[in-house]
């Protein structure tokens, strides 16, 4: 049976209106999600169905909405790069408050709106189409003309980039793509289908192009591919004529094209400039002066003509700097020699490496050269200890009173008495304390809201006797404790528990405590991304309120009629308490529980039935098992991990080589290889701790500067295990 764009593609124009029903929503969800307003939204749907109108016939068979999600995610995007608007995306996303508003205790949504918007176009793409529109992988690489591979990586790469962004603003998830999937869809006007549909009286179908229309299309694409042709002939004939010009006129002046010396010390500006008059006026005065000089008969069989450049010295670091005479008589001067990748001339006159990208590990920022020390108290002048001094950049750029902290330095903490000493770079700051986070906004540090104290450093100084003052008391501060349960009444660990900035995770008796609340009323949410469902309980706080007991019942998302159970032992046959119990499906991880003291566990209301069970301890290492539900008896037998200390040292200083990249791979018994460790590190002792399972490994190690090198190790049965590495330099060219 023919879809309705292979319809339309054969001339039934009443299939255009079928296409505009069915895809009009979710069209638009994806311009919205993209382009962050409504009326940008409208444009790009309304451009999307009138390309699907003009190529139609380009539709090969397939998924039919791959293709048309396809054409609205690249027009949106055409849209998003020529937007005047596109340096602004985070202010965009605001709009989304003002043009549809929500509950205002939604508020995850609205963060999981803004970690969206913070995304690039290429990622936000690929985000919206796999996650908000439900689209496989497949689809979605057929949709953006991309391979299967980017597009699991660039999906990776966003969920990456969300969940780093949410957990800064206190929403800790693993799974931001669950998130997005319960973002409500965008819902059209009501004139933009008819406008959609009129999409059609602009061009013509697909099956009215007529064979001479056909011969037509092949005749206009001859014509501009001669044209094309005969303007490259001609352009290339005009050049070569003006090059074979000066060539002739360099040959009989003397002149060489290419100058070469060494650079001086003020090199002449590196931007392409005319000279003060063309070539060809220079050489009559060249001659002129050359008979005016004229030098001797012996000379003359001894010198040589000079070209005309700039006198030069050698520069510092001896790289050599060649100027280029181009047909037009303009000179360009570029930069050859020992200098590795491009060079940039600074302010300051000297050719510097631009930085790229290497496979190595950075080295760590280098600490300030100024000393700042002081105390930091509260609004009832007493010491404070644990909070934060923070250093900002007085010219940081401002929103709503916030300062992000891209532009803020965190100096140093506060000890028992209050006190605080850090090092900064010289010049101008503004120093601020927080406390628990309290200062902490939506966009970044509330700078309108903090104390600050101004001081302006020069080189190496040391500012000792500063005094830092919290904008509030601690004795006006509140707290809130108490336990999550599920819907039996067992109590739930390793729950995040959130109020404000305030982040707390439920102990093995599912007790929390969040300290450092304002007074007023507060929503405390209870987030367990493992087969549970959000849930908040609201409180009103007093001043100075220590308020206890306070229960939190979270329930499953989906119950289903299976269950699992099991113990946790180690080599020896003694149960591990603590360890967790992770129930994966094909596409998540479904549930997650804990053993108790005597290594037991259970899990039920399970609703998938082919499912892995997973058995995680620290220091052990970690098992996986298949199984097929309902099922009893599922043991585990962890083998403890050994940790691994590794240090690499040249095996001619016995130095440490603090830049490599370390790969671990466990050895089985048929020779195959399973990679467990890897890593790109700095570290000034060249050391690397890892934890790895008795018997043997491999180790290959590279660093810059030296051979790639391959250790096959035996790791005994132990706690600890050290073990040095020495690596051979590489042989260096003449």
């Amino acid at each position: 049976m023919e879809s309705a764009l292979e319809r339309f593609a054969h001339g039934e124009r009443e299939a255009f209106g079928t296409l505009v029903e069915r895809y009009i929503g979710g069209v638009y969800n994806i311009a919205f999600r993209l382009l962050g307003n409504a009326a940008d939204a409208e444009d790009a749907a309304q451009e999307t169905f009138l390309q699907l109108a003009r190529g139609a016939a380009k539709f090969r068979g397939g998924s039919e909405r791959a293709f048309v999600y396809g054409i609205a995610a690249r027009c949106a995007l055409r849209m998003l790069r020529t937007s005047r608007r596109r340096h602004a995306r985070e202010r965009r996303y605001i709009m989304l408050k003002q043009n549809h508003q929500e509950p205002p205790d939604e508020e995850t949504r609205h963060l999981v709106e803004e970690a969206l918007g913070c995304l690039s176009p290429k990622l936000r793409a690929v985000v919206v189409l796999r996650f908000v529109e439900g689209m496989s992988s497949a689809e979605t690489a057929k949709a953006l003309s991309l391979r299967e591979g980017t597009v699991k990586s660039r999906t990776n790469r966003a969920l990456k980039q969300m969940r780093r962004y949410l957990a800064e603003r206190g929403l800790a998830t693993t799974s931001p793509a669950a998130l997005l999937s319960t973002l409500p869809p965008m819902q059209p006007p009501r004139h933009l289908t008819n406008l959609c549909k009129a999409a059609i009286t602009l061009t013509k179908p697909a099956a009215k192009l007529s064979l001479g229309g056909l011969i037509m299309s092949v005749k206009t694409k001859v014509a501009v591919t001669v044209a094309i042709i005969l303007v490259a002939v001609l352009s290339l004939y005009f050049l070569s004529a003006s090059l074979w010009g000066r060539l002739k006129v360099a040959k009989n002046s003397g002149a060489p094209i290419v100058s070469q010396k060494k650079t001086s010390t003020e090199p002449k500006n590196t931007k392409t400039e005319p000279d003060k008059e063309p070539l060809s006026q220079k050489q009559p005065q060249q001659q002129q002066k050359t008979q005016s000089n004229a030098p001797s008969d012996a000379e003359q069989h001894t010198q040589q003509p000079q070209p005309i450049q700039p006198q030069t010295q050698k520069s510092e670091d001896s790289e050599e700097e060649v100027e280029l005479v181009l047909p037009d008589g303009r000179r360009v001067r570029v930069k050859i020699g020992k200098a590795k990748g491009p060079t940039i001339k600074s302010g300051d006159g000297k050719w510097r490496i631009l930085p790229g990208r290497t496979k190595w590990a950075p080295k760590p920022r280098p600490k300030g050269d100024c000393v700042v020390s002081g105390t930091v108290l509260d609004g009832d002048g007493k010491p404070v200890a644990g909070a934060d001094v923070l250093a900002i950049n007085p010219d940081a750029p401002q929103r709503d009173g916030m300062v992000s902290f891209a532009h803020i330095r965190r100096v140093a903490t506060t000890d028992q008495n209050g006190t605080f000493k850090g090092s900064i770079p010289h010049g101008k700051w503004l120093l601020a304390a927080n406390y628990k986070n309290l200062l902490n906004g939506r966009w970044g540090f509330k700078l309108n809201d903090a104390k600050t104290l101004k001081v302006e450093l020069a080189e190496k100084e040391e500012r000792t006797a500063l005094t830092l003052t919290l904008p509030f008391s601690l004795s006006s501060l509140c707290s809130v404790s108490g336990t999550v349960v599920d819907e039996s009444g067992n109590p739930m660990p390793s729950v995040s528990v959130s109020c404000d900035y305030q982040r707390a995770s439920t102990d093995r008796n599912g007790r929390f405590t969040l300290n450092g609340l304002t007074a007023g009323k507060k929503n405390i949410r209870a987030h367990c991304p493992y087969g549970y469902k959000d849930t908040s309980t609201t409180v009103d706080l007093q001043p100075g309120q220590k308020l206890d007991n306070v229960v939190i019942r979270i329930e499953l998302a989906e119950k289903g009629e299976f269950s699992v159970s099991g113990t946790v032992k180690d080599e020896q046959g003694n149960p591990v308490a603590g360890a967790i119990i992770y129930l994966n499906t094909k596409h998540r991880t479904h549930r997650r529980t804990f053993t108790d003291k005597d290594g037991r566990y259970r899990l039920e209301n399970i609703k998938e039935k082919s499912v892995q069970v997973q058995a995680y301890k620290s220091g052990y290492a970690p098992i996986t098992k298949d199984v097929e539900l309902p099922a009893e008896g599922v043991d585990f037998v962890l083998k403890r991990r050994v940790r691994v200390t590794l240090s690499f040292l040249d095996a001619i200083t016995a130095l440490p080589v603090k830049r490599f990249n370390v790969s671990v791979y466990k050895l089985l018994e048929n020779g195959k290889r399973i990679h467990t460790y890897g890593i790109s590190r700095y570290s000034e002792k060249g050391q690397a701790t890892f934890g790895a399972t008795p018997g043997d490994i491999v180790v290959v190690v590279e660093a810059p500067g030296y051979q790639k090198a391959e250790f096959t190790l035996n790791v005994p049965q132990q706690e600890s295990w050290r073990q040095n590495l020495g690596l051979q330099p590489a042989p260096t060219d003449k």
